[in-house]
């Protein structure tokens, strides 16, 4: 890394800030860039890149076992987005607080944390990702949000909308609300040291992806209330066993919903066993599939 001094044809808001070779702003263990929006100049017939009045975390490289982000940047505009793969195998992190300035939280960000236990999210978070936030942090066990934050809640330990429907994401002592009906795309990707969870009866729909890779499961039961299912929800999963109550595929669960049919993806991953029938009889009128 280093410090260099800031071009002279830099606003004067960025007189005396620190910056990295790529033009990162430097700020202790963090690095910022400014958030841009691209727009179409009709004029000059281009797309041009345009500064907003605000920053996003890029990386950050410390070694520290709790923080707290943040808020504001040396020129003194708040910073309200995490970047992807921003925290990335920060493996002395035990305890994140994300503070009511951020807003935003992109894919990534805090994969393969090894010892991330603990992730607290602020009041002002609307936009969280869908795309293995969490994937690899084997040892998180408590996602907290503030009872302020007006799109997201927490509750047994999963990130929820707020009324509770959609369960966004999850971690290894997730216990899914009876508010919940849907599991959302992504929610325990990755998510390695899972291994037990149960559907309530409210749930009904499992998104793409829900449970790829959940290498600690052995056992997963489909009630017959899970009416919708997306495609490789169980792929990856070489441990499980799926018990499903329904006598075969329901019409509403996609062709490679455990990752079965699924072209390229399908031999690139190890697949579940799937036992149908499952609670309708005695054991020998299961089949396997």
């Amino acid at each position: 890394s280093g410090c260099r001094t800031p071009a002279t044809d830099l606003p004067e808001t960025t007189e005396g800030m620190c910056y990295d070779e790529l033009g990162g702003v430097i700020l202790g263990d963090y690095t910022l860039y400014r958030r841009q929006i691209t727009e179409y100049d009709r004029e000059s017939d281009t797309y041009i890149d345009m500064d907003l009045d605000s920053y996003m975390i890029s990386r950050y490289t410390g070694t520290a076992s709790e923080i707290v982000l943040p808020e504001t940047a040396p020129d003194g505009l708040p910073i309200i987005e995490i970047g992807a793969w921003a925290f990335n195998e920060c493996t002395t992190l035990k305890k994140v607080t994300i503070p009511d300035s951020y807003q935003i939280i992109r894919e990534w960000s805090f994969q393969r944390c090894d010892n991330l236990e603990e992730i607290y999210i602020g009041a002002g978070v609307n936009d969280f990702s869908i795309v293995e936030v969490f994937a690899f942090s084997n040892r998180l066990s408590s996602i907290q949000v503030d009872p302020r934050n007006p799109v997201y809640e927490s509750k047994g330990n999963c990130l929820l909308t707020k009324g509770g429907k959609l369960l966004v994401a999850g971690c290894k002592d997730s216990m899914i609300p009876d508010t919940v009906t849907e599991i959302g795309e992504n929610a325990f990707c990755n998510i390695e040291s899972l291994n037990a969870i149960e559907l309530p009866p409210s749930v009904t729909m499992l998104n793409n992806f829900a449970f790829f890779g959940c290498v600690g499961l052995t056992e997963f039961r489909v009630p017959l209330h899970v009416k919708q299912m997306g495609y490789s929800v169980f792929h990856n999963c070489p441990n499980l066993t799926i018990y499903c109550e329904a006598e075969e595929r329901p019409e509403g669960w996609n062709i490679a919903w455990d990752g079965r049919n699924h072209g390229e993806v399908t031999e690139r991953y190890p697949l579940p066993t799937v036992i149908w029938g499952a609670g309708t009889g005695s054991e020998k009128d299961l089949h396997s599939v």
